[in-house]
């Protein structure tokens, strides 16, 4: 059985110590192979209790588990707030996920661009398009000035290259 953190039985209609508890417990211990024996001063109680065992553990055996079609979506079952706070765990992980991805794939890309010098005007051009863009991203918003500076030179480049092209 299933309890919250206070001890109570997660489902109330199953409460601590029912039948299909017991029954699952000793079923899972194979405990349903053993004989009850018969001790003590509350006989019929304790024939009581075997028989309904019994009973319980025939008919969980001897059911097919309801299955299901789709899984149980465990969100509906949780408040306003634990959704909430499902979903930002689950947001941040994937978010982490793909940051982590993407630092990967930059450092190989970096490690690329450092392996070799450039051959042509061109390469070289992709070269510096690729640092000044790294440098754009790491200028705060206020600092105008460089980053009118940065889009002149690009600019610069994608005009040298298509005049280099043309000849």
């Amino acid at each position: 059985m299933i309890l919250t953190p206070t001890g109570e039985p997660a489902w109330p209609h199953e409460p601590l110590g029912s039948l299909s508890d017991v029954a699952w417990a000793l079923r899972a211990h194979e405990w349903h192979l053993v004989t009850p024996e018969l001790i003590g001063q509350h006989e019929r109680l304790a024939k009581t209790l075997a028989r309904l065992l019994t009973e319980e553990l025939r008919r969980s055996s001897t059911e097919e588990p309801p299955m299901a079609d789709q899984p149980t979506n465990l969100d509906t079952h949780r408040g306003m707030a634990a959704q909430k706070a499902t979903d930002l765990r689950r947001l941040r992980s994937e978010v982490e996920a793909d940051q982590d991805a993407l630092r990967t794939r930059q450092t190989e890309l970096e490690d690329l661009l450092a392996a070799a010098p450039a051959t042509d005007w061109p390469e070289a051009g992709a070269k510096a398009r690729y640092l000044l863009g790294l440098l754009a991203q790491s200028l705060d918003a206020s600092d105008l000035r460089r980053r009118r500076l940065i889009d002149r030179v690009l600019a610069d480049f994608d005009h040298l290259l298509d005049k280099s092209t043309d000849d």
